[in-house]
């Protein structure tokens, strides 16, 4: 008896050590994982912002130099309709050949840097669509990770807040039937936030720049503010905000990485820091 309860033992313990050693195999293969993931996404960062400054730096200079050779063609151009050169002048008619030989140079090099000016554009928009492809994996590795207590958040961008509603019901409806008129009303709002038609922006002048705010005098949004208070109307306008910044031409709510205390999206740092904080918890919960 004592002999088949040690082959048991001994089973159990085989057994036990071979699924630990599989275990830490798996973990293993999972931190490899995220930190292949974590290279990747910050190499893709730098690269995104290289190539930003880059851009903005030769396409500047380019557009600096398609000025220059646009005014230079001008000038030969009023410099060919004032000769007229008469029989035998033949210094003039050299003259007058130079400056059309010029204008075609110059013609040329003004379709040349378009062309630059292209290419640098569409390497942004490359650049930029490597950089959103991997926000989207990190939204989508830190989908069941995160929750209210974590420093990151996923924030629908565009989403109604619906406790603003429920403040303003409570106030203006003491029949205990507010949360259910709460809940109308967001609805009602969240469908008018989608709708394509309505745009309640206007655009002003900031430090030089023309940039899009909310038209405090559009008739939607100030029959809201009076009927129901500042916490709605902040409500509706900050998601307004958030749909023209994140999906203007889609209006619906779109998820990213939020920083809750900063109370600002989240940079790729930031994303990886917190990989590479719960990596770490791990590793010391298998040692």
């Amino acid at each position: 008896m004592h002999a088949n309860f040690r082959k048991v033992t001994i089973g159990l313990t085989s057994k036990l050590i071979t699924s630990d050693t599989s275990l830490k195999e798996k973990e293993l293969m999972y931190q490899i994982e995220i930190s292949s993931r974590d290279i990747r996404l910050l190499e893709m960062e730098r690269k995104y912002k290289e190539t930003c400054q880059g851009f903005e730096q030769l396409l500047a200079q380019k557009d600096s130099e398609k000025r220059s050779l646009m005014d230079q063609i001008e000038e030969l151009k009023v410099k060919l309709q004032s000769q007229n050169p008469s029989e035998g002048d033949s210094d003039l008619t050299a003259e007058i050949t130079e400056l059309k030989n010029q204008l075609e140079e110059n013609k040329e090099a003004l379709q040349h840097s378009e062309s630059l000016n292209q290419t640098l554009m569409l390497k942004e928009s490359i650049s930029n669509q490597e950089l959103q492809d991997a926000r989207k994996e990190s939204i989508s590795v830190l989908q069941d990770m995160l929750d209210g207590r974590t420093a990151l958040a996923i924030k629908r961008m565009g989403e109604i807040d619906i406790k603003a509603f429920q403040h303003a019901c409570s106030l203006k409806f003491t029949d205990g039937d507010w949360q259910a008129k709460s809940a109308q009303l967001c609805s009602s709002w969240e469908e008018h936030l989608r709708d394509p038609h309505w745009s309640p922006f206007k655009r002003v002048s900031i430090r030089g720049n023309l940039q899009e705010v909310i038209d405090d005098d559009d008739e939607k949004l100030k029959t809201l503010r009076n009927e129901y208070g500042e916490v709605a109307y902040e409500a509706v306008t900050n998601a307004l905000l958030e749909l023209n910044d994140y999906n203007p031409s889609g209006r619906f709510p779109v998820a990213e990485i939020w920083n809750s205390k900063e109370r600002k999206r989240a940079t790729l740092k930031e994303i990886i820091g917190y990989l590479n904080k719960q990596l770490n918890k791990r590793k010391r919960k298998i040692v």
